[in-house]
């Protein structure tokens, strides 16, 4: 299931349409999502198309912090965009 959410991009009236490699992808860094869920979704589109897309975050001011504990299985984000 993830690779094809990696893939799905809408098409011209909204309806999907399967494609290529992402290039990028912008995720909330409020967790909705079982643990885990976007680096699983990364490593499998690494892994189908042997690139990895630029990874924003986007947070409210009051969640940035200097410093996060990763584990071995967490995929960096490039950048974070906050309000």
């Amino acid at each position: 299931m993830s690779g094809v959410l990696a893939q799905m991009q809408l098409g011209p009236s909204g309806s999907s349409r399967k494609q290529g490699a992402s290039s990028w992808l912008l995720v909330h860094l409020i967790q909705l999502l079982p643990n885990g869920y976007y680096d699983r979704m990364l490593t499998d589109h690494n892994k189908q198309f042997c690139n990895m897309p630029k990874r924003y975050g986007l947070a409210l001011k009051e969640q940035i912090v200097e410093q996060v504990p990763l584990s071995a299985v967490d995929v960096k984000l490039d950048g974070i965009i906050h309000a």
